[in-house]
């Protein structure tokens, strides 16, 4: 039950930042030019990426306990394998920051979460960054 209850407290800084990644969207992206808004969110993701890694939660025995699948998984769809890999590549050099005896799995993790969520994008079709996403696509 611990590192399930570290889990859901983690959770809490993920959904601050997806808040504040559509207040800066809401605020900032609308006013810009149309082909700056798609960098805007590019970027933005990139940024959530990172920060879901700085703010992981270190369970027992120096497990790092995040949601880097997630945010890699996102910004593969909404950005494209451009946009998903730099997540990638901004998390594993986090990781590998952070060091502890898993730094090798958590790499091999965040390879697969990658290349899982492109297979995925392109199972279903969404292989086309900037276009519209079904939420049912979101969901799985």
């Amino acid at each position: 039950m611990d590192h399930f209850s570290a889990i859901l407290s983690a959770g809490g800084y993920s959904l601050f930042l997806f808040v504040a990644f559509l207040a800066v969207d809401a605020l900032i992206g609308e006013r810009l030019p149309p082909r700056w808004q798609q960098r805007s969110r590019n970027a933005m993701m990139i940024a959530l990426a990172g920060a879901v890694m700085i703010f992981h939660v270190t369970g027992r025995g120096q497990t790092v306990l995040d949601q880097r699948g997630a945010a890699i998984a996102i910004a593969s769809l909404f950005g494209g394998p451009t946009v998903g890999g730099l997540s990638a590549l901004l998390i594993a050099g986090i990781r590998v920051l952070l060091g502890g005896p898993a730094v090798f799995a958590g790499l091999a993790g965040i390879a697969a979460d990658f290349l899982l969520s492109l297979a995925l994008i392109r199972g279903l079709g969404l292989a086309r960054p900037g276009a519209p996403v079904r939420l049912g696509a979101v969901v799985i």
